[in-house]
Parts: C-alpha cells; sequence; structure tokens
C-alpha cells in the first residue's frame, strides 16, 4: 500500500516489511498499517478534488449547421437572446455550410472538433447520416429531425431532441381525426426515413383509438408524374374513405393531386413538416396538426427577434445563407421556436454540467437527459432514451376569409392556416395554453369545384340537409322516387340516414363535407 503514496509529496516514510524491520508487536504493526492505509487514501483523494472543475466553462461554441434557415437563424439568435441567463460563459455560435447530406458529413468530420452543442435543423435522413459521429461530450440536440429511427440509442447514443418524433405529432392527427368521427382512412406515404416514421405514427395512434386504414400507398421521393398518377388513382377511385393522411412532403405531388381533384374529393390531413401555409395553400380545407408555442413566452421572443441587430446574423452565416434568406426567416415560425429550445437546453446544460453528479452522468451527452426548463414550446424535458416528453399540439384548418361562401376568385393567397383546436394526449380543447381563450372558427371542408362552403354542424355527424336550400330540393325527389321505386329509396335511405359515421365521407363531389366539433 506504500506504493499508492504520491511521490512527490512524502507524508510518512514506510519501510518495507523484512525480518529486521518488522514490529515486534502484533498490535503496534496493525496501527502502523491502519494509519500508512489511512494517509494513502487522504493523499489519493486529494489530487482527485483539486483537479474537479468547479466553475462553469468561460466560453463554449455552439454549431450549427446551415441546411434551413427558419430554424439555424433563430438558433443563432437564441444564444444571444439567453445569454444574461449564464454571464458566466461567453457562447460562439458557428455556422457549419450543408447544403447536401454529403456536406453534412463532411462538415462535421472537419469543423466538428470545435463544437460544444451540435443542432442539425434539418431533415430526419441528415441527422441519421451524421449522429453516429457525434461524441458524448458534445450537447447533440436537434429541433426538427422527428423519425422514430432516431430513439434508437444502440445505433444512435448521442442523440437528443426538443422536437417530438413522429409518434407524437402524426399520433395528434389521429386523435383529431377519430374525434371528428372519421374512423376510416387512407394512408398516402414518401418512401423515406420521415414519411415511414409519420405515416407509421399516425396508423398506430388510430388504430389504437378505433380508427382502419383502408389503403396505404408510399411514393418514392422522385417520383415522377405518370409513376404518381398511377399510385394514387387507385387510392382515389377505389377506396371508401373519404378520409386521406399525407405522411411527406406533398408538394412533390401538387400536379397529380390536383389533376385527380383529391382536395375537392378527400379530406386531407397532415401534420408538422407539411403545416404551413405555403405547403397547405393549395388544398383548401386541409387540416394538420402542429406543435404548440407558449402565447407570453413567444410573444416576447418574437419581438426581440423582430427588433434584433440583423448584421449579426450576416456575419454568422456569411457564406452559407444570402442575406434574403436571413432576413426572410419569419419571428413566428413553430420551427424557429424549436431551433431556440434546442440552443437554450445546450446552454443549460453547458453552464451546468460542471455541477452535476459525474458517476449518475459521465459524460455532457447523459447530462443533456436530465435538463428541464420552460422554453417557447412548453415544458422541455426528455426521456432516458433523449427523446422529447411531452408536446401539445395546434390543429390547424386551412380557411378562406371570413364570410367567403363561395370558392369563385379566389387565390391560393387568399387560403389561410386558422388554429380550430389543441390536441393534449388524448384530450381535445377548444382553448390555448395559459387560460387564454381563442377565437377558434369552427373547421370547415370546402370544395373548389364550386360546392361553396359551410362550417361545421355541431349537433350532427352527417347532415347534408342544411338550412341554406343547397340540398332540401333532392330530399323531397328521394321521398318522389322512394314511392315509385322500391329499390331507389331502399339506397337513398341508406346513404342520407342520419347518424352515420364520417368513416365513409359524403360521396356527393358537388356537396361540402359536413364535420362536427
Amino acid at each position: 500500500f506504500c506504493t499508492l503514496l504520491p511521490p512527490k509529496r512524502p507524508l510518512v516514510t514506510c519501510a518495507r516489511s523484512t525480518e529486521s524491520t518488522m514490529p515486534s508487536s502484533p498490535r503496534l504493526f496493525a496501527v502502523a498499517s491502519a494509519a500508512c492505509l489511512l494517509i494513502a487514501a487522504v493523499a489519493l483523494a486529494t489530487p482527485a478534488t483539486a483537479t474537479t472543475n468547479t466553475s462553469p466553462p468561460r466560453s463554449a461554441t455552439l454549431c450549427v449547421f446551415s441546411v434551413w434557415a427558419p430554424i439555424s437563424v433563430h438558433g443563432a439568435f437564441a444564444a444571444r437572446y439567453y445569454a444574461s441567463q449564464y454571464p458566466s460563459t461567453h457562447f460562439t455560435v458557428k455556422a457549419l455550410p450543408t447544403p447536401s447530406l454529403r456536406d453534412v458529413v463532411q462538415q462535421w468530420l472537419v469543423n466538428g472538433t470545435d463544437c460544444d452543442y451540435v443542432g442539425l435543423g434539418d431533415t430526419s435522413s441528415n441527422a441519421i447520416a451524421v449522429s453516429p459521429l457525434v461524441p458524448p461530450s458534445v450537447a447533440w440536440i436537434d429541433g426538427s429531425a422527428t423519425s422514430t429511427e432516431l430513439s434508437n440509442k444502440e445505433t444512435h447514443p448521442t442523440f437528443r431532441r426538443v422536437v417530438p418524433t413522429d409518434a407524437v405529432g402524426a399520433g395528434g392527427a389521429a386523435v383529431f381525426a377519430v374525434a371528428q368521427g372519421w374512423n376510416l382512412a387512407s394512408v398516402l406515404c414518401e418512401d423515406n426515413a420521415y414519411g415511414r416514421s409519420v405515416a407509421e405514427g399516425f396508423a398506430s395512434k388510430y388504430a389504437a383509438l378505433g380508427g382502419q386504414v383502408e389503403f396505404s400507398r408510399c411514393f418514392q421521393s422522385n417520383t415522377d408524374d405518370a409513376a404518381a398518377l398511377e399510385i394514387l388513382r387507385p387510392l382515389v377511385e377505389q377506396s371508401s374513405s373519404r378520409v386521406l393522411y399525407v405522411a411527406g412532403m406533398v408538394w412533390r405531388l401538387e400536379k397529380t393531386l390536383r389533376q385527380l381533384r383529391v382536395p375537392s374529393r378527400m379530406m386531407m390531413i397532415f401534420s408538422e413538416a407539411n403545416c404551413t401555409t405555403a405547403d397547405l395553400s393549395m388544398f383548401p380545407g386541409a387540416f394538420c396538426a402542429r406543435y404548440a408555442t407558449l402565447p407570453g413566452p413567444s410573444r416576447t421572443y418574437q419581438a426581440a427577434y423582430t427588433a434584433r441587430d440583423t448584421s449579426v446574423d450576416f456575419r454568422v452565416f456569411d457564406g452559407a445563407f444570402t442575406q434574403a434568406d436571413v432576413l426572410e426567416s419569419p419571428a413566428d415560425t413553430f420551427w424557429g421556436a424549436m431551433g431556440a429550445d434546442a440552443v437554450h437546453v445546450a446552454m443549460e446544460a453547458i453552464a451546468t454540467y460542471h455541477a452535476a453528479n459525474k458517476t449518475r452522468y459521465p459524460t455532457m451527452s447523459d447530462y443533456v437527459t436530465s435538463v428541464r426548463l420552460q422554453g417557447l414550446t412548453g415544458t422541455v424535458s426528455f426521456l432516458p432514451n433523449g427523446d422529447r416528453e411531452t408536446a401539445t399540439l395546434a390543429i390547424f384548418n386551412m380557411q378562406p376569409p371570413a364570410g367567403v361562401t363561395s370558392p369563385a376568385g379566389l387565390l391560393e393567397s387568399n387560403y389561410s392556416l386558422q388554429q380550430v383546436a389543441i390536441v393534449d394526449g388524448n384530450m381535445i380543447e377548444r382553448t390555448t395554453r395559459n387560460g387564454e381563450v381563442s377565437a377558434n372558427p369552427d373547421p370547415m371542408w370546402y370544395s373548389v369545384d364550386g360546392g361553396g362552403y359551410r362550417p361545421a354542424a355541431p349537433s350532427a355527424l352527417v347532415d347534408r340537409s342544411g338550412d341554406d336550400g343547397s340540398s332540401s330540393a333532392p330530399w323531397i325527389v328521394v321521398a318522389v322516387i322512394a314511392a315509385l321505386v322500391a329499390v331507389v329509396a331502399a339506397m337513398a335511405v341508406i346513404a342520407t340516414r342520419r347518424g352515420n359515421t364520417l368513416a365513409h365521407a359524403p360521396l356527393d363531389e358537388n356537396a361540402p363535407f359536413t364535420v362536427f366539433f
């Protein structure tokens, strides 16, 4: 045990055990041995204590992959916005230009060694490619990669995210669909990591709530118009369902969807990445589920973002984004809020890791999962595998201006996303968070082929008679035919009886699709 003592700080001289030096008394030997062991333990503990980091780091580098401006620019601004909370550490933002998947990997291999934090802010496919390369010493926190493949810690051990998985976002869309009475749907899926994950998230939750997927079709990201038509035609024309959930980048199939008049023939539901005015303006009446932001914190942050010194961002992203890209990143983008929350969590982790229990959290990657804070998107906390624990979703409906009852003369730019509900777990609410009552309009469906618009009827599942006179005459005709032709009457009763669910939505393409809330 004497060899354990530090050679440069001899606290006691211990003789080797030989016959000539061994104490004659066993008790004296025991006391001397115990004393030497105690001194050795103290000597060993002293240097360990002296080298323990007891203060926050003086500086840290936050690396932001410059793939998508709305999330990257917000991530850079968040470092300045939250800096006052961590005065002991100077945070520097470093932009990594990454116009392609190959560049993402190359930039990390070349420049990643200087990063204390890395945020990608792009597709799940890019995150899956770079994730195995990020060491556990780096706070690897993403704000946009949602694929459930990244939940596997055997292949992605250091990956953490503030954006929930596709199972949460797509599941919220399923909760809303079932609440509307739409218990039969078809699924259109882009065949990549994101599309497959979203489709699975919707189908799993939908089935758990009693819904049934009738058709499921996937398309390649590079599908041409002819192949798209072959995929979509049977889905649209042979399906008895009139509800279509779309998982993936729908704009790739815009031309074909319009050619088959899908927006007027089927109720379209989207989630997450597709839930933007730009994407859904081509599909009037569509619904989408998107993660919600907290009104109070978001307004304060957005005001500061709008008033920011943009020249700082021009310098940070010089060579990565154009100045127009920086200026066009809106203040109220949801994905920007996710990017800001990712940076906020990273700053909290970096500034407090020095005081963490290193036995419980031996690496920065382990410690990130213990961070819990109130972000722009609500309470941010993590599951053991690095996925976000909870999230609230808002349901939006692509609607025309208030009071419009006819599609004639309306352009895509006339439509806008209107929040119609909040989904929290399996519960649906009509108010926003923090007790602020929202004047949410009723969900609506529109036939762009001339059927007109009307709000949902809250007291009926299927009510196509209406008060506007649009279908009262057909009811009289049906009654007359029923008296003359029994078979036709029976078919009319089956097709129009009240109380049916909206599993099989109205097949009449010229009549509005009435929903309830």
